[in-house]
């Protein structure tokens, strides 16, 4: 059975038995203590902090929020530390939302009274469950199929028929054709994208919602393989006007196979992980939220080389 653990940043982890857990203060199991400790090295190698350690028995978080999974199971969910009254948690969670949406330009989905209901749901199974709607609204519109040219030995003929490999049959196989034909078919890039983002999702979500409308729809795509180079797969997406329906469960599929993590810690497991710097990320969010303020003739620059908020004067004793 997984277990969920809702922090905040900075917030501080241990081994030990907590009476009265809080955001700032929980308990992990000892191999996820472990797990982190491990983790933490390697971030700090490639000029990261996840999270500083503290004796044997304490780790503090750093300023990263977002979701991350052990190896045992255990889920830890980082929110922004903000609101300090009322229900922080549901609070916490729709501003960490908020701010991904408007930062990464999410498609932006109709919120009903089913989504008002799973409003307090972690932030993997929002990304899940929103990867599902845009994928199950996809499918109901239908995906695109390709044609594919397939060379083979039939003992009959379709298609074309290969004369120069037709010619170098031996005597003994001079009976059987080979020909060269094209299969319509699914199996595109897009396509295996969606398949493999979609079996992550039903191997890690926890959400009965989630699992139940996942198998479904895998069940749908059955005749569709997995991406073997998910990379060269993203570098084929089209973006013609035949694949425009395909636009709204893009951002989705790249958070749940990429998995926006500071190190690619999915490599050696397999669960979902969406970690975001705090500053990063809020930088990006107030300049998304200029963006859209700006009259129309305005352009908004980010991160100018060429300004600074302080010159060497301002230092002159």
């Amino acid at each position: 059975m997984k277990t969920t653990v809702t922090v905040r940043e900075y917030a501080r982890l241990t081994t030990g038995n907590i009476p009265n857990p809080t955001l700032d203060v929980a308990q992990v199991s000892p191999s996820a203590f472990d797990w982190l400790c491990e983790t933490s090295s390697r971030f700090s190698k490639a000029g990261a902090a996840l999270v500083q350690v503290e004796g044997r028995r304490w780790l503090k978080l750093d300023n990263y929020v977002g979701a991350l999974e052990t190896p045992c199971g255990t889920r830890i969910e980082i929110l922004p530390k903000h609101f300090e009254q009322g229900d922080c948690i549901q609070q916490s969670r729709a501003l960490l939302r908020r701010m991904i949406q408007k930062s990464l330009d999410l498609p932006t989905r109709k919120v009903g009274a089913t989504a008002l209901q799973r409003f307090d749901a972690p932030l993997t199974e929002w990304v899940m469950s929103s990867f599902l709607e845009a994928l199950d609204h996809l499918i109901k519109r239908g995906l695109r199929f390709d044609y594919q040219r397939v060379e083979e030995e039939q003992r009959y003929l379709r298609g074309q028929l290969n004369t120069a490999r037709q010619m170098r049959q031996p005597p003994g196989r001079q009976h059987q054709f080979q020909i060269r034909h094209d299969i319509f078919q699914p199996d595109r890039a897009e396509n295996r994208l969606l398949k493999t983002a979609l079996d992550i999702v039903c191997k890690t979500t926890q959400d009965p919602s989630n699992w139940r409308l996942s198998h479904e729809l895998r069940s749908m795509l059955l005749e569709i393989p997995s991406s073997r180079d998910t990379t060269q797969d993203f570098k084929q997406w089209r973006h013609d006007r035949l694949m425009a329906h395909y636009q709204p469960v893009k951002p989705w599929c790249e958070l749940i196979i990429q998995q926006q993590t500071p190190l690619a810690i999915a490599g050696e497991w397999q669960g979902i992980s969406l970690l975001f710097p705090m500053e990063k990320l809020f930088e990006r969010y107030v300049a998304a939220c200029l963006r859209d303020s700006l009259p129309p003739d305005a352009t908004l620059h980010t991160q100018r080389s060429s300004e600074y908020l302080c010159t060497p004067a301002f230092f002159k004793v």
